[in-house]
């Protein structure tokens, strides 16, 4: 007999007290048939009339149904059970003779066994995970499974895989294995990795069972520089806000903005962060400093991100595996840096055959190799790049640096060892660079770091790391006088570090992160030789030598699928050692009268101060539908150690400075909101976000400050008071034939001192703005893809000219000059704008093709625009052109001219 839907329900409600198992005890009729290779309609309609039994069913039930019956007074229950084995329907008997069949997984949802989550999509088939034959009988199920490349079937690791709509998800161990505890119901999984294309099933799941998924690497056409690795709503759905993040993908996909791939002046091009100039290497975000950035190679820090005094950055981009800048909210697990985080990953998946990669350029070239000792166990990767640039500085219109040259190399290796649960890497760099500037100056510095990491998985929810950094940066600095003060000077900076974390993600709704890290700072500030016959006398300036510490905890909470939470404390204890006592920073002073805040205590011989801080950082994201989200961040940050540049332009030779009875660490306070945006199903993003950041105790000098090789630096430095603000926009297209993005921010970064006397003021007290103010800068980024293989990038920006100090009078005293200079910082530089041109042909897309090669020609500065990198008066013999001037002013521009550089990459 047919059942009316409507029948379904009634019955489902009317007997749900007393289950549908099968039921041994409702009736005591029994069945007499037989009957061979019938229909099972027909046989239940004549079992019916023969048994006095009625059956209810919908006929969709017994499609095609064949069966063969031999039954002898066998109780009606027996043969009922025997039917619905391992079927899509239950029965129920009601009054003794009255048969009922229903659907097993409706009855399962009406009744609140098994929940519908699933997102509507009519594309996705249902996967089974469990028995059918138990739905119901089960309030929490586990599900495991191995995520796998779909093309090489290597576990692939720290896959995420994840419930929609729900906060239950996990990340793959070593072995590629996941692990989910959910309620029986109907769900739509996430799974995504960085790399590969995100994946959703549609799974049913009703008891216990495995679910094996197989990720295929992405490839489609991606953004010129795709921001977030994970999913087209990363931005909305991210739970921290002012994060830049590249994967290996996105930075192939880079502009060629110095002849090669440029990771860190890549990023110039996002909102929020900026360059001092076309030969700047670092960067400024917010309006901080270069020295208030932390970047971490494999989680070693480096002093000195500059080749060849800025041309190219000093990570070699095709060892780069991934890249995350935080300029907004900074997790509890770093520390050391107030303005942003850079954490560069090295190459470290586990590869199956050998293969390299390089590329030929005008000025350097590069290669990097993958050999894999042991497949998906043991890996090495080293690379290294070289340079032959002197022809490029013979093109700059400066007669100085014509005559000068200069040189790099760099290594980078990471070995990889991949054994159950456990993962560790080891790490190294090695960089040199020699610049010789005619015959009167001549840099030789390097860096030196080196990490060693270990993993252990104690299960998908438990896993703790044990991280060992060692960084230091060396400068050998010759200067050549013909009057006789030819020197050499030395200086460098040891850094070691010891860091251990846990991560655990069995807490419902939370991931929750705890450690602790060790710092030790060594700094030789300086050793000062004559050279040849000199009058310059032997120096050696004393060393310094500090401890730092932290304590961190951060917990991302999600209260519901609206809004989350990222709560974080990092607890700092900084101890420094100083190499003389009290009286020796300021002699002739009793100790009586003099207030150290932050010392404890110190004994004859050495100075000993302590500082500490409570560092909160907060995020939250309200999650307002789809496509939007609002997004707020407090951040807390102290810095211990701080750099003292020469001039406005970072240059080798700067010195670190740690903090000390006198200089103050640098504090930093920063409050931001954001809103994002997407339309379009993701095809466009937009976002704006409004910063404020309040800094204390940044280190600005005093007129006339003399710096080098100072044993008293701290009489040359004044404490100033930062306030930096802005509004950063952005609006990106993601897909189509063209993508790129517009980014506009207007900022501001102001200092202000508060001395009580001449000395110790600058500008009267008065605000004024830092180097680092550019109030207004515009980048347009455009990738015209004509074919898979050939593409045209073009890339336009605008920024405000940096300020700049001037003199303004000159006056006559016998036979000297005397200068008088401007407030600080009171004239700006011209605006800054540079149009470049990018044509890339890739690889061939035939994956057994051996040897690939791709070509990449860039035009910088297509329309030969002279920014000024620095101004200057000239003296010169008055003229007509110089309105009759002695002393005529002057701008020095790095490329003046359109330069096309070309670049042969490689694959094999």
């Amino acid at each position: 007999m047919r059942l009316n839907p409507a029948l379904i329900i009634v019955i489902i409600f009317l007997t749900s007290s007393v289950g549908f198992s099968q039921q041994q005890d409702s009736t005591s009729i029994r069945i007499t048939y037989q009957c061979y290779n019938k229909t099972l309609t027909e046989a239940l309609n004549e079992i019916g009339k023969t048994n006095s039994v009625s059956f209810f069913y919908d006929t969709s039930f017994f499609k095609n149904d064949q069966i063969s019956l031999n039954l002898a007074s066998e109780p009606l229950y027996v043969f009922l059970n025997r039917l619905v084995r391992e079927k899509s329907y239950i029965y129920v008997i009601i009054q003794d003779s009255l048969v009922v069949f229903l659907p097993r997984e409706k009855v399962a949802a009406l009744t609140g066994k098994m929940v519908d989550l699933s997102r509507e999509n009519k594309d996705l088939t249902v996967n089974v995970i469990g028995d059918p034959d138990k739905a119901g009988m089960y309030t929490s199920v586990k599900i495991k499974g191995t995520v796998r490349d779909g093309k090489t079937g290597s576990p692939l690791i720290g896959t995420t895989v994840r419930i929609s709509n729900k906060t239950i998800g996990a990340i793959t161990n070593l072995d590629g294995e996941y692990e989910l505890t959910i309620a029986p119901g109907i769900y739509t999984l996430e799974v995504s990795n960085v790399g590969y294309d995100p994946e959703f099933y549609k799974i049913k799941v009703i008891s216990p069972g495995n679910f094996d998924i197989d990720l295929f690497e992405n490839t489609i056409l991606i953004n010129e520089v795709s921001v977030y690795a994970k999913g087209a709503d990363k931005n909305i759905r991210g739970n921290v806000m002012g994060i830049v993040e590249l994967d290996a993908r996105s930075i192939k996909e880079l502009p060629s903005l110095s002849g090669e791939k440029d990771i860190i002046k890549s990023l110039t091009m996002m909102p929020g962060v900026k360059s001092i100039g076309e030969f700047g290497a670092g960067i400024n975000v917010r309006g901080g400093g270069e020295d208030q950035n932390l970047y971490l190679v494999e989680g070693a820090p480096i002093f000195n991100t500059a080749h060849m005094f800025g041309l190219l950055s000093i990570i070699n981009p095709d060892a780069v595996n991934s890249v995350t800048l935080y300029k907004g909210h900074i997790p509890a697990d770093y520390g050391e840096r107030v303005s942003s985080v850079m954490d560069i990953g090295l190459k470290d998946q586990n590869g199956k055959q050998f293969q390299a990669k390089g590329g030929i350029g005008l000025f350097n070239s590069r290669l990097l190799v993958d050999i894999p000792i042991i497949k998906e166990k043991l890996t090495i990767k080293i690379g290294g790049r070289t340079s032959y640039s002197d022809w490029l500085l013979h093109q700059i219109p400066d007669y100085y640096l014509q005559n000068s040259s200069a040189s790099f190399y760099d290594l980078n290796s990471i070995i990889n060892l991949n054994v159950k649960k456990d993962h560790v890497t080891l790490s190294g760099y090695s960089s040199y660079d020699n610049f010789k500037y005619i015959d009167q100056l001549a840099y030789k510095y390097k860096n030196l770091l080196g990490s060693a990491r270990w993993v252990h998985f104690f299960n998908s929810n438990l896993s703790a790391e044990l991280l060992l950094a060692k960084s230091r940066y060396d400068l050998d600095k010759d200067q050549y006088d013909d009057l006789g003060n030819s020197s050499n000077v030395i200086s460098d900076i040891d850094y070691s570090s010891a860091k251990f974390e846990s991560k655990y993600l069995g807490i419902l709704k939370h991931s929750i992160n705890i450690g602790a890290q060790g710092i030790k700072y060594n700094i030789n500030p300086g050793i000062q030789k004559p050279i040849g016959i000199s009058i310059v006398k032997n120096l050696t300036l004393p060393e310094e030598n500090a401890f730092e510490y932290g304590f961190f905890v951060n917990d991302i909470y999600d209260l519901n699928k609206n809004i989350s939470l990222n709560l974080g404390l990092r607890c700092s204890l900084y101890f420094y050692k100083g190499p003389r006592t009290i009286t020796q920073y300021m002699p002739g002073l009793p100790i009586s009268d003099i207030t150290i805040t932050g010392e404890k205590n110190y004994s004859k011989g050495e100075t000993i101060v302590t500082y500490d801080a409570f560092e909160p950082r907060l995020s939250a994201k309200f999650l307002i539908s789809k496509t939007s989200s609002l997004k707020l961040s407090y951040n807390k940050n102290k810095q211990y150690i701080s750099l003292i540049s020469y001039s406005s332009i970072p240059t080798p030779d700067d010195v670190w400075k740690l903090a000390d009875p006198f200089i103050k660490p640098i504090t930093a306070n920063q409050v931001a909101i954001g809103y994002y945006r997407n339309f379009a199903q993701n095809m466009f993003e937009s976002s704006v976000e409004l910063y404020y950041k309040k800094l204390d105790n940044i280190q600005e000098y005093k007129n006339d400050a003399q710096i080098n090789l100072n044993p008293n630096l701290e009489r040359e430095l004044i404490n100033a008071d930062g306030t930096n603000y802005g509004i950063e926009c952005l609006l990106k297209k993601n897909t189509g034939k063209i993508e790129g993005w517009i980014s506009y921010t207007y900022s501001r970064s102001l200092k202000k001192t508060n001395g009580r006397f001449a000395e110790e003021s600058v500008n009267r007290n008065e605000t004024y703005p830092s180097i680092y103010d550019k109030p207004h800068d515009l980048t347009i980024v455009a990738t015209y893809h004509l074919t898979r293989r050939f593409r045209i990038t073009g890339n336009f920006n605008f920024m405000s000219g940096r300020p700049v100090t001037l003199p303004e009078y000159i006056y006559q005293s016998g036979d000297e000059k005397i200068v008088y200079y401007s407030d600080r910082n009171k004239y700006r530089l011209p605006p800054y704008h540079r149009f470049d041109i990018t044509f890339s042909f890739d690889e061939n897309l035939k994956r057994k093709k051996m040897w690939k090669g791709s070509w990449e020609l860039s035009i910088l500065n297509v329309y030969g625009r002279k920014n000024a990198y620095s101004v200057f008066y000239n003296k010169e013999v008055p003229k007509i052109a110089t309105g009759y001037k002695t002393y005529v002013f002057n701008k020095l521009y790095i490329i003046g001219v359109p330069l096309p550089v070309l670049t042969y990459n490689f694959i094999f």
